[in-house]
């Protein structure tokens, strides 16, 4: 059983999200804006990270987001090899064969991504592929 933070902005898939890792047997907890994930980072250890990149809930200047987020882990765990894993999700769909996202992504250590929409099976299976890496 894994220690699972999601930081996602729609509700309903967070939840469903969070219901089937739970079914998988993990603990996952769950968190809306960065603010919110980085303090509860600060108050729990957890073993992979859900990050969403673009997070819009209450927050009309755009100053909230997953990277956010990411910022935080990059200064609490500078040597990528510390720090848990991440797996980072965007619905932004890339142009071409290349995908900027999952080069922005790879910048800040990111070492998995997954592009929305994703069923929340396969949202279990790439953990548990990240655990067993």
């Amino acid at each position: 059983m894994a220690a699972i933070l999601i930081l996602e902005d729609d509700f309903d898939l967070a939840a469903a999200w969070k219901r089937t890792l739970i079914d998988y047997g993990h603990k996952p907890e769950l968190c809306h804006t960065s603010s919110e994930a980085i303090a509860l980072d600060e108050a729990e250890e957890f073993e992979v990270f859900v990050v969403d990149l673009m997070i819009t809930v209450d927050v009309p200047d755009m100053s909230d987001s997953g990277v956010t987020f990411l910022r935080h882990l990059v200064k609490k765990h500078p040597d990528l090899r510390q720090r848990p894993p991440v797996i980072g999700v965007s619905g932004f769909k890339p142009l071409g064969t290349a995908s900027p996202v999952g080069e922005f992504f790879k910048a800040y250590g990111v070492q998995h991504f997954m592009l929305k929409p994703f069923s929340a099976t396969d949202l279990a299976a790439t953990v548990y592929e990240v655990l067993a890496d």
